[in-house]
């Protein structure tokens, strides 16, 4: 088929190698190859070289059937080769959702880097937070009382807080000197 101004084609080491091993042609093993990677068995049939356009369509499917049904060669070569695009897209997919999780973290964490904690943390601004959220539920609706309940337990917590920060510490002086400890003290040294 070959004219004499044509090259025959050198297929790499690997390819031949590998198109040894299982006993098949390299147009096989580029067949096998293009139906792992979800190819359409006729479109692969053709691109891989394997139609013989001497002969009519019904003979080439018999052909390409023949060969993805009875070649014991060519099938095993084409299960290994779907477990290894398999285990090729599942190693893929959990790096990419192993990349998206470390996007996600790290977007949190530059979230979190521009926030000032402790003035959301604060229970003036939780309080606000909590009024905006019960405006936005209908009045006596079961969020709507929880949201009441919660603005409740945080003034009440602000009234405990008040009553607990008020720690003044009370000095008592005595009326004259002589009942001042210090004086005692003082007079017993001299």
């Amino acid at each position: 088929m070959l004219n004499r101004n044509e090259e025959k084609i050198d297929y790499s080491k690997k390819v031949k190698g590998e198109a040894n091993r299982y006993k098949i042609s390299i147009q096989q093993k580029a067949f096998a190859d293009l139906i792992a990677l979800g190819w359409k068995d006729f479109d692969a049939y053709l691109l891989a070289g394997l139609y013989n356009p001497v002969y009519n369509k019904q003979v080439n499917m018999r052909d390409m059937n023949n060969l993805l049904t009875e070649d014991n060669d060519f099938i095993l070569y084409l299960k290994m080769m779907e477990r290894r695009i398999n285990r090729a897209k599942t190693l893929s997919e959990s790096a990419e959702q192993e990349q998206e999780r470390q996007d996600k973290e790290q977007k949190n964490k530059e979230e979190m880097e521009g926030i000032n904690m402790s003035a959301e943390l604060s229970k003036e601004h939780q309080l606000l937070e909590l009024l905006v959220a019960k405006n936005k539920f209908d009045i006596g609706s079961k969020e709507w009382l929880e949201v009441k309940k919660m603005i409740a337990d945080i003034t009440q917590a602000k009234k405990d807080e008040i009553k607990e920060e008020d720690n003044t510490i009370h000095y008592y002086l005595p009326l004259t000197c002589s009942m001042c400890e210090l004086h005692k003290k003082y007079g017993k040294k001299k």
